[in-house]
This record gives C-alpha cells, structure tokens and sequence, in this order.
C-alpha cells in the first residue's frame, strides 16, 4: 500500500517526460541513459494507477468519476483489511484460539506491514510498483464496485487533491 501510494504523479510525470541523452560510449553515461529508460518505463506503468480519475479526465461523468489515488487508497487498504481478517479465522481451525491471535499479529506485523514498508519503500521501490502494477490493476477491476462509491465520497468530504498546484507553489518558493 504505501509503496504505491507513496508515488507522486508529478514526479511521475516529470521522470516520463525527462530527457533522455544520446548514447554514448563513456560506460557512466551509457548505465545512467539505461537507467533512466528503465524508470521511464515503470513510471509509465504506474501512472494510470495513480493520476487522472478511473473513466477518464472527460468532464461528461466528472460527478460520478472517482480519483485514481482514492482508487487505489481504499482497493490496498480494502484488500489489506480483508488478509489481516482471513488469517486468524484460517488460523482459529488449526490452533487454540489465542495462538491464532499471536501468530496472526506476528505474521501480519511483519509479513504484511514491517517487511513490504521496508521493501516498497527502498531503492527499488519503482521498479516493485511497476512489476506488481498488473496485479493491482486486475484487484482495482475486481474490487471497483466496493471502492468506487467509497472512493467518491472521499473526494467530496476531501476534495480531489490537485499535486499539479502545490508543485507550482513549491517551484514558486524556490
């Protein structure tokens, strides 16, 4: 959840649009142009995961059209939720009761929250969020008749959160 949420569509925006130098046979420059290609490509995989709205900027449905970062909030958190919740049931047929509670805290601290905040969030967090894109992709379709309505009510109480404008205001400041 927080890997992917943790992007910035500006930033994201920025990457694709940066660019990119010639080849060149200096071998710092030539791993720095693949490197940069190579990011260009995972931002542009995750972009549609987290700019615009889910049916498209068009202002024909804007009323009924939730924002892609509010998508994908309540789709990761919905999906989160609902593995911390099947473990200890799975678990509660298998061991006493209590020690389904202390191995699901205990797996669902590390495996689902300490270990992938750490991964997701390192060095290689583009590269992660763009492999695992598709499968949120697919979860985000699925899931699309629960997060929706949810999603466009934090847009009401929230408002559409404009990244576009605190940007310009931050370029301003410098």
């Amino acid at each position: 959840t927080l890997g992917l949420t943790s992007l910035d569509e500006f930033g994201l925006r920025v990457l694709c649009n940066r660019e990119v130098e010639p080849a060149s046979d200096d071998p710092v420059k030539m791993l720095a142009r693949e490197r940069l290609l190579r990011d260009q490509l995972c931002a542009r995989q995750i972009l549609p995961l987290v700019s615009g709205n889910i049916f498209g900027n068009g202002a024909r449905c804007s009323k009924m059209n939730p924002t892609n970062s509010h998508v994908l909030l309540v789709t990761m958190l919905l999906v989160n939720s609902a593995a911390n919740e099947a473990l200890p049931l799975f678990l509660d047929r298998l061991v006493p009761a209590w020690a389904a509670i202390l191995i699901s805290v205990t797996v669902v601290l590390l495996f689902g929250e300490i270990l992938p905040s750490a991964v997701f969030t390192g060095p290689n967090q583009l590269q992660l969020a763009a492999m695992m894109a598709p499968v949120v992709r697919l979860v985000r379709a699925l899931l699309l008749p629960i997060s929706a309505p949810i999603s466009l009510v934090l847009d009401k109480a929230l408002g559409a959160h404009s990244a576009e404008e605190d940007r310009r205001e931050e370029m301003k400041a410098m």
